[in-house]
């Protein structure tokens, strides 16, 4: 063979060399994820290490990773990514952090510094977040934070699925925005499934100050996205427990909360009453009420409140411990301007009390020197006496209310006698002709007023009321204590703002 022949000969063996190892490199290529950068891309064939800078993009199984640098092992499947790193993927699932460590063989991914996933409405923050792509599952600690719907949950760690919408947190703090004042609660621990938050030991309040003035304690509780409902509570105020309840819903979309004012007089005692609403159907309530007395008899309400549109009708069943039961009814018909309620009871005790009414309220207008509110009213009262003597009779008139100021109101309660009867205890409060009534406080701190409240019958030239008082009032609470000078008696109460 001549020299010539050999030449081309070891041309021909080189350039196949080349061939066969462009070909294996170009298969190998197309089975490893496809790098891009608006910069530049090295490879480094000795490490088998891929790294790339500024502005990369990185296909990944239903998704891709976005960052400033990433390293990619083609031989371990490892992909090491910095700055200002992006996950998306096909099921909407968008996770940022500053560092990424991802396995494409198992699509496992360790994230750290600041990161946020989302998922639609839902974000989990924390400084570290471990997720598994194949079952969805999310582990993360380090100042977890879960935002979802009207929901702010904290935690120090937390363990989430978010194909299946099920997870388990230690201990929370959580905030629910609500109308008014947000809910804050706490809790050992708490466990999602299908959307339902159910927290254990919750302590929880709408007073927004770092050491709340009341709480509820309730051994578990549960949240739907519109209502929380809670199991064998007790309200704590001040750190004193002063009520059960086996049962609590509330609706944090609207104001009909709890109400409960234990109150305190020489005639009365100790006394508290409370009012509280339970969901059993569409635009249907169980509702319960009552009053728990010292020096008399207490007595415990229960019944249905069924809405529609606006119309809402109340039908319940009474009962006081002296030994008889009562029924109520109660028609509302409520817009924007006006209120009508009709109402009824009759109770099947000795006395034979009922009473029968209606009153219609034009609601507070605003005007340059206050707001004003009016409003009629009709009443059909009887009683029988110790004696078996019916008192009672047919009486309706007028009320004014004037607001000068928003802590002062005066009004005037102006009643019309159908019957020349006695009232007796039907008209503890006011009495037949012109009522006149005020209520109002003059500042001296900023907690603490000076309160004046009153009723005087021109008419009869009668104090019903007259009392002066200290009033301690916050975001929470208010407390009154002071003296009825009409009767001479101390008196007290207590509102809770819930």
């Amino acid at each position: 063979m001549n020299k010539t022949g050999i030449i081309y000969g070891v041309i021909f063996l080189t350039l196949s060399f080349c061939f066969l190892v462009a070909n294996n490199q170009a298969i190998a290529a197309s089975d490893q994820p496809a790098l891009g950068a608006d910069d530049y891309s090295k490879i480094d064939l000795g490490l088998n290490n891929t790294p790339v800078k500024e502005k990369v993009n990185l296909k990944i199984e239903n998704g891709q990773v976005e960052a400033e640098q990433i390293i990619y092992n083609n031989k371990s499947g490892i992909v090491n990514a910095t700055g200002q790193v992006k996950i998306t993927n096909d099921d909407g699932i968008i996770i940022r952090a500053e560092q990424l460590v991802y396995d494409f063989n198992i699509q496992d991914a360790q994230l750290s510094g600041g990161v946020e996933l989302t998922q639609k409405d839902q974000t989990i923050t924390a400084k570290e977040l471990h997720y598994q792509g194949k079952n969805g599952l999310v582990t993360a600690s380090g100042g977890v934070k879960m935002f979802t719907g009207q929901a702010t949950y904290q935690t120090e760690t937390i363990r989430y699925n978010l194909q299946t919408k099920t997870g388990f947190l230690g201990r929370i703090t959580a905030t629910i925005s609500a109308v008014d004042r947000n809910y804050s609660i706490v809790g050992d621990s708490m466990e999602t499934i299908d959307g339902i938050t159910s927290v254990k030991n919750a302590k929880l309040t709408r007073c927004e100050k770092h050491h709340p003035e009341y709480f509820y304690l309730a051994k578990r509780m549960t949240y739907d996205g519109q209502y929380l409902r809670l199991k064998h509570i007790i309200l704590y105020v001040k750190g004193i427990p002063l009520f059960y309840f086996p049962y609590l819903s509330l609706n944090v979309n609207n104001k009909n909360l709890p109400r409960i004012e234990p109150r305190y007089d020489p005639d009365d005692g100790l006394s508290v009453r409370y009012d509280y609403s339970v969901p059993f159907g569409k635009n249907i309530d169980w509702r319960f009420q009552g009053e728990l007395q010292t020096h008399d008899y207490s007595n415990l309400a229960f019944g249905i409140t069924g809405s529609k549109g606006n119309f809402s009708n109340y039908a319940g069943t009474y009962y006081n411990f002296e030994g008889y039961l009562g029924v109520r009814d109660q028609l509302t018909h409520e817009t924007p301007l006006l209120r009508t309620v009709i109402d009824g009871y009759r109770d099947f005790s000795n006395a034979e009390g009922n009473e029968l009414g209606f009153s219609v309220t034009r609601k507070y207008w605003p005007t340059p020197a206050g707001r004003w509110q009016f409003g009629i009213q009709g009443r059909r009262v009887s009683k029988l006496d110790g004696s078996g003597a019916e008192y009672g009779g047919i009486y309706s008139g007028y009320r004014l209310d004037y607001n000068p100021y928003p802590n002062w109101t005066l009004s005037l309660l102006r009643l019309y006698s159908v019957e020349d009867k006695n009232y007796g205890d039907f008209m503890s409060d006011f009495k037949i002709g012109s009522n006149w009534i005020y209520d109002g406080g003059i500042p001296i701190t900023q907690l603490y007023s000076f309160g004046l409240t009153g009723t005087y019958n021109s008419d009869q030239s009668l104090w019903i009321h007259r009392i002066y008082e200290i009033r301690r009032e916050t975001d929470c609470i208010r407390w009154d204590f002071g003296w009825d000078d009409a009767v001479d008696s101390w008196v007290s109460k207590f509102k809770i703002k819930f």
